[in-house]
């Protein structure tokens, strides 16, 4: 060790204590290098004791115990098929419905508009079924008994 006698801009404000521990003027100093890479070792030791390393072990074995459990079940085993099953029919289902279904259904709207389309032309003022209706009417209305009942 050594002691050496000057100024270091960085340190803290510090005073000359008279009547020391041993009766002498105690002056303030500054840690060596040595010594400040000791002190942040043992602060870094310090924080890395607290870490509860077995606690954290525990519980990963834990997790992974619980993980296992789970994609080793039969339950899931079970759903996954289930699953796969569900897939198979709906697809199943979607060609049945794009090759048979659609057209059916193409085809009945094709009819019905065919059909609303000969409704409309019968029901328009000028249409022969019109006139017909008409003088059917006509010839009803002059079939009349005398008394006008």
């Amino acid at each position: 060790m050594y002691v050496a006698l000057d100024l270091f801009p960085d340190a803290k404000p510090a005073k000359v204590v008279q009547g020391g521990r041993y009766g002498y003027p105690e002056l303030p100093t500054t840690p060596t290098q040595f010594e400040e890479i000791g002190s942040k070792v043992t602060q870094l030791v310090a924080k890395i004791d607290k870490i509860p390393i077995d606690q954290i072990g525990n519980d990963l074995r834990d997790t992974i115990q619980g993980a296992k459990r789970i994609t080793n079940s039969p339950e899931l085993l079970e759903t996954v098929k289930s699953l796969n099953a569900a897939v198979k029919e709906l697809q199943s289902l979607t060609a049945e419905l794009r090759t048979r279904t659609t057209p059916e259904v193409t085809a009945t709207l094709q009819q019905a508009q065919r059909s609303l389309a000969a409704a409309e032309s019968s029901l328009t003022a000028d249409s022969p079924q019109q006139y017909r209706v008409k003088a059917a009417l006509d010839e009803i209305s002059g079939l009349r008994a005398p008394c006008g009942c």
